[in-house]
């Protein structure tokens, strides 16, 4: 299976590009190749299918990966300002409380219904 993600910038927002997959948009980010992987797996493609990234004006693929190598990357800069890939930690809260986990021994993502 060859998932063929294309970016296009978005010319309202520097640095920002569309991702789109057989014409569905996955999403818009400043690192689309990373975070269209993610939506891919979330989408049900499996983790070793190839996917690969071209731009929207060209014929050429810019960059090719397993989805799931490229679903665990992020890129932060270095100390320098230099980018680098490094392992994804998960989706930035903007000041949000953490979730809550359910207490030990629940069985059932709805224990506070049952508890009620």
């Amino acid at each position: 299976m060859l998932a063929l993600v294309i970016v296009a910038p978005i010319t309202r927002r520097p640095g920002y590009y569309t991702a789109r997959c057989d014409g569905r948009l996955l999403c818009r980010s400043r690192q689309p190749f990373l975070d269209s992987a993610r939506e891919l797996i979330a989408a049900g493609y499996p983790a070793d299918a190839i996917m690969v990234m071209r731009h929207a004006d060209s014929a050429f693929e810019s960059l090719r990966s397993t989805i799931g190598t490229a679903a665990r990357l992020t890129v932060e800069n270095t100390e320098q300002g230099k980018p680098d890939f490094r392992p994804w930690r998960g989706p930035r809260s903007r000041g949000a409380a953490p979730l809550i986990a359910p207490p030990e021994g629940a069985s059932n993502p709805l224990w506070m219904e049952a508890a009620e």
